[in-house]
């Protein structure tokens, strides 16, 4: 897993992104890690939990 500051995914997020699409990121605050970020795909596997479908939901309240 690659780890990233905050800092740093505040002025490279783009490349952030991109990492997160391939595998989990790592986020840290004051060198602690705080946050993993995944994709959307990977999330559903974890969780069990169709997100795609659910925004949808939200979308349509919205």
């Amino acid at each position: 897993m690659k780890v990233f500051s905050s800092t740093y995914l505040a002025r490279h997020r783009l490349e952030v992104l991109s990492c997160a699409s391939e595998e989990p990121v790592g986020i840290t605050r004051y060198g602690v890690l705080s946050f993993v970020l995944v994709s959307a795909t990977e999330y559903e596997r974890l969780s069990g939990v169709r997100i795609s479908r659910n925004l949808e939901c939200e979308e349509r309240r919205g």
